[in-house]
């Protein structure tokens, strides 16, 4: 366990600071799943308009991997 009970003013600030950096570091991680999870929600519509085989369907899925 990384954290213990807190006993003192030190220990409340040094967590707090920990917490704060974490915090920024999750919520730019969180941002950029998120904005990666949109685009692969928008090709896979996009790819059920295409007919299958077709060479806008291929470009479709190439899109998907990069």
């Amino acid at each position: 366990r990384k954290y213990v009970t807190i006993v003192s003013n030190e220990q409340r600030q040094s967590y707090s600071a920990d917490f704060t950096t974490d915090y920024s570091e999750y919520e730019e991680l969180h941002t950029w799943i998120d904005n990666t999870s949109k685009k692969f929600v928008m090709l896979e519509k996009q790819l059920k308009l295409t007919t299958p085989g077709s060479k806008e369907c291929q470009v479709k899925k190439g899109e998907t991997l990069k």
